[in-house]
C-alpha cells in the first residue's frame, strides 16, 4: 500500500494501529481495510485490539489483530472472504487469479 494511503489508515484508526503495523497489500484494498477496522472500533469495548499486519494470502486478504475477541474474528472473516472478489491493484471487481495468486480485475492481472 501507498505510504498516503497507509498514513490515512493510521489517522483514521489511531487506536487499532497504534505502535509498528504493515500493510503489505495494494492500494485496491484501501476502501475495505478502512471498512474493517471501523466495524472493529465499533465492537471493541474494553477491549484494546491492535493491527498487526494485512497482506495478501492466497487471493484473499489476511488480517492478523492482538488482542481480539470471537466477534473481532468474525468481523475479520467476513472482510477476509470479501476481498476475494476486490481487485488488490485498483479496488475494482476482481476475482482469485492463477499463477501468483492475488485477488485481480482483467486489466490489472
Amino acid at each position: 500500500m501507498n505510504y498516503r494511503n497507509h498514513a490515512k489508515i493510521k489517522l483514521n484508526h489511531p487506536t487499532l494501529c497504534r505502535g509498528d503495523f504493515y500493510l503489505n497489500c495494494g492500494d485496491g484494498w484501501y476502501q475495505l481495510i478502512d471498512e474493517m477496522l471501523t466495524e472493529i472500533e465499533k465492537v471493541r469495548g474494553q477491549l484494546m485490539p491492535r493491527l498487526a499486519y494485512i497482506e495478501p494470502n492466497k487471493g484473499r486478504m489476511k488480517a492478523v489483530v492482538d488482542g481480539m475477541n470471537a466477534e473481532i474474528q468474525d468481523i475479520i472473516d467476513a472482510y477476509e472472504y470479501r476481498s476475494q472478489r476486490i481487485c488488490e491493484g485498483c479496488g475494482g471487481k476482481g476475482q482469485p487469479r492463477s499463477g501468483w495468486i492475488m485477488a485481480a480485475c482483467n486489466d490489472c492481472r
